[in-house]
């Protein structure tokens, strides 16, 4: 059996070996952490006889994959990637990111995300069930020994030993694959690269969600108000205009009926200043048109449009 010990000293396991060939295929471990043979010292993964072939075709499969295009990840930045990936151009292949020994890959068809591998500890099933209260930690790492549980198939491991109800998984899935997702929101550095036409691993249980409604309720809890309100300093006085041709409706965001009053106050006060002199006057209606403008901008919809201060378009 193999302990998995991270970057940041976190204990993993124990997992069969059949496991840990699962877990490095999806790459939720890296070849650069340790790990413990029967109890025995930590060494690199990467420097494992068994493991280090697998290492070796992960690294052959990455760069066999077109890159489609790559940056710097960017808080700010991350409505608009999702929006250009989910909406505009509806792509299908790989969002790969990384930032340290964090890594996550997003797998879309038609821009829509439909598989999440993720080597974040607190994302994994299991961590998912404990936290839900769907399983104890010793059922499930019990379930991680087993060798049926091989390539993440650990969900299916605790149904057939009735340590969880068919519904319940069915539920954390979807619940691991939102939060998965969402916590691309919160990630403020690091590379990240879109890879075209790759498809989710076989065998894996492919889920769905919007993608547009996603990015809404990221703007509305995920981002903090200050930096909202930083990144907007400079366009308070610029006009908000239309963006000719945008691919998405207003509806298409799921709004709250709130938020959506906020919209319609937009045309007839097209800045940002004098649209915080219409909304009522409270720190919840300020808020919210930050909030809505921040979105609808990002997104796509409107555009800032006019000199910023200092003379800057």
């Amino acid at each position: 059996t193999f302990r998995v010990r991270d970057f940041k000293g976190h204990v993993f396991g124990p997992v069969t070996f059949e496991n840990m060939v699962g877990l490095l295929r999806s790459h939720s471990i890296l070849e650069d952490e340790h790990c413990q043979i029967d109890d025995g010292e930590w060494v690199r993964v990467g420097d494992v006889a068994a493991l280090r072939n697998l290492a070796k075709e992960s690294q052959v499969d990455m760069a066999r994959r077109v890159l489609l295009f790559e940056g710097n990840i960017a808080r700010r930045d991350m409505v608009r990637l999702v929006t250009n990936i989910s909406r505009e151009k509806r792509l299908t292949g790989l969002l790969t990111l990384k930032h340290g020994a964090n890594q996550k890959e997003v797998y879309f068809r038609e821009g829509r995300p439909r598989f999440i591998a993720s080597n974040l500890r607190s994302e994994l099933l299991g961590e998912f069930l404990v936290a839900r209260g769907h399983a104890g930690r010793e059922t499930v790492e019990m379930a991680a020994r087993r060798p049926e549980a091989a390539g993440g198939r650990i969900g299916d491991t605790l149904i057939a030993s009735g340590a969880v109800a068919a519904h319940e998984l069915a539920e954390t899935l979807q619940a691991q694959f939102r939060h998965r997702f969402m916590d691309l929101f919160q990630w403020d550095a690091g590379w990240f690269g879109f890879f075209e036409n790759v498809t989710a691993p076989k065998r894996v249980v492919l889920l769905d969600l919007d993608p547009l409604v996603a990015v809404t309720e990221a703007v509305r809890d995920l981002y903090p108000l200050d930096l909202i309100k930083a990144w907007q300093a400079e366009a308070m006085e610029r006009r908000l205009v239309r963006v000719e041709g945008g691919r998405i409706g207003i509806q298409e965001l799921q709004m709250l009926p709130k938020e959506v009053r906020i919209t319609h106050l937009i045309d007839a006060h097209p800045t940002l200043a004098g649209l915080l002199k219409a909304v009522p006057q409270t720190p919840e209606s300020f808020a919210l048109a930050h909030r809505v403008v921040f979105l609808l901008v990002e997104v796509g919809i409107l555009q800032f449009r006019g000199l910023a201060r200092g003379g800057r378009r």
